[in-house]
């Protein structure tokens, strides 16, 4: 049987930071293994929290099924895995997330966050490809995208706080704040710290990043050029009101409106005075 020393769930809703955080578990484990391997959960709703969640070392039919879908080695054994980072974008009716809710996991999960207004924008992006193409869209349209995104995050934020670690990626961070924090994450996944940790903390670079109006489709590999977005995630992140309500004034009130009990809870997060409340 194959086996594995750690074994991690990063657990996101869309457009959140998922790549975010399994570069950061991986790249901190690169040195000490002779293979790392991630693998998202196809079939989240077949699968409990329990069924993953074993003592280090040692893995159940399930996860050992899970390895063995890509072959590593041409004779057929798995090398010696310091992580696997099992990857999850919950759903509403899913066993993994409902037994979740119930269940304190020996297997660390950990959830990266983001200002909800940003992953609704980041999602809309990628979706139309142009403010065009999303302003001519229906607005019932809009805001079924705005709730099923809303409702994938007030899910996460669910969550009894004792059985995730919550990453917000998007808080203005000093140098050392950045890097205390990975330590915080490194720690929570029970691997080491080591120097590159300190330099992904220092850089802080998200994957899968707008650059200068261009958005990578990983989906479809196609690029998107389109400054509208840009400039409403820019207006997001700098609180200018005016500029989001010209084109998000439905996202704004939907946002509002879903996620007003949680702002104490976005509160303590560190989040403060996002232009939606």
């Amino acid at each position: 049987m194959s086996t594995c020393s750690h074994k991690a769930i990063v657990y996101s809703a869309l457009h959140t930071g998922t790549w975010f955080a399994v570069d950061l578990l991986t790249e901190v484990s690169k040195e000490e293994a002779d293979c790392r391997e991630d693998k998202w959960i196809q079939h989240s709703d077949q699968t409990t929290i329990e069924e993953m969640s074993f003592p280090d070392g040692v893995t159940n039919k399930w996860i050992d099924n899970l390895l063995y879908q890509k072959d590593l080695q041409n004779d057929g054994l798995l090398p010696h895995i310091e992580l696997l980072v099992l990857q999850a974008h919950q759903r509403k009716d899913s066993n993994l997330y409902q037994s979740l809710l119930t269940t304190k996991p020996e297997i660390p999960v950990i959830v990266p966050f983001r200002d909800p207004l940003l992953s609704i924008n980041t999602r809309a992006w990628r979706e139309c490809g142009s403010i065009e193409n999303f302003l001519a869209q229906p607005i019932e349209d809009r805001k079924t995208r705005v709730r099923d995104q809303l409702a994938s995050i007030i899910r996460l934020l669910r969550l009894p706080p004792e059985h995730i670690y919550i990453l917000p990626i998007d808080l203005v961070r000093t140098e050392n704040n950045r890097i205390n924090t990975f330590k915080d994450v490194i720690k929570y996944a029970k691997l080491t710290s080591n120097e590159r940790l300190v330099e992904q903390a220092k850089a802080w670079k998200p994957k899968n990043q707008t650059q200068n109006g261009v958005f990578v489709q990983q989906a479809f590999h196609k690029k998107i050029k389109d400054k509208g977005f840009l400039r409403i995630k820019e207006a997001i992140l700098t609180n200018d009101i005016e500029s989001i309500l010209d084109c998000f004034g439905e996202e704004i009130q939907l946002t509002h409106t879903m996620l007003a009990y949680f702002i104490p809870q976005l509160k303590e997060l560190g989040y403060k005075n996002l232009c939606w409340w």
